[in-house]
C-alpha cells in the first residue's frame, strides 16, 4: 500500500469506530465530527457520508 492508501483506510476506520461509539451512545454525534475532523482535508469533509 502507498501512503495515500494507508491514510484512506485509516481515516475509514475511525468514521467506523466513532460510528459505532454515536449508536452505542458513548459520544455524541457532534463530538464525533469536532473529534474526526482533523483527520480530513477540508475538501474531503464536504463528500464524507455519515
Amino acid at each position: 500500500m502507498d501512503k495515500q492508501q494507508v491514510l484512506a483506510e485509516l481515516r475509514k476506520f475511525l468514521v467506523e469506530v466513532m460510528g459505532l461509539a454515536v449508536d452505542n451512545g458513548y459520544v455524541t454525534l457532534e463530538d464525533k465530527e469536532r473529534f474526526i475532523a482533523p483527520a480530513f482535508p477540508q475538501k474531503v469533509q464536504s463528500v464524507i457520508v455519515v
